[in-house]
């Protein structure tokens, strides 16, 4: 079994991996939906990430909104960051077909924004990473 510190590392690698996916950016070819997807899913890793920290169980959700209020009985969480729920609908929707709307080069600009920010506040709340 994991320890606690290695456990908190694997979830911020795979957060950081999920990022350099959904940065590949429009020009790559991937559809928008896919990229907005790994943008959410690298702030629900990253969140998650911290939650182990702080020992705290968290349920098998996509909530960004959940884990983030969770998380915020432990960390004052700066008010810029808590829009990072509108990337939850990435994590369900945006992977099939025909299920929403195609997403715009604008909200994936904004998807990439806030997950950058989200990886970059948890990169500096993460405690002995080295």
């Amino acid at each position: 079994m994991k320890d606690k510190n290695e456990s908190v590392k694997e979830w911020f690698f795979y957060a950081k991996e999920d990022l350099k996916l959904a940065s590949l950016g429009l020009e790559s070819g991937i559809l928008p939906d896919l990229l907005c997807f790994h943008a959410q899913q690298a702030v629900e890793k990253a969140i998650k990430a911290l939650l182990v920290q702080f020992d705290l169980d968290f349920p098998k959700t996509h909530n960004i909104q959940i884990l983030l209020t969770q998380l915020s009985l432990f960390l004052e969480i700066p008010e810029q960051l808590l829009r990072a729920e509108i990337l939850t609908d990435y994590a369900v929707t945006s992977r099939y077909p025909g299920v929403h709307e195609q997403i715009n080069q604008e909200e994936y600009r904004i998807a990439i924004k806030i997950s950058r920010e989200v990886i970059d506040w948890v990169a500096e709340n993460i405690i002995d990473l080295e």
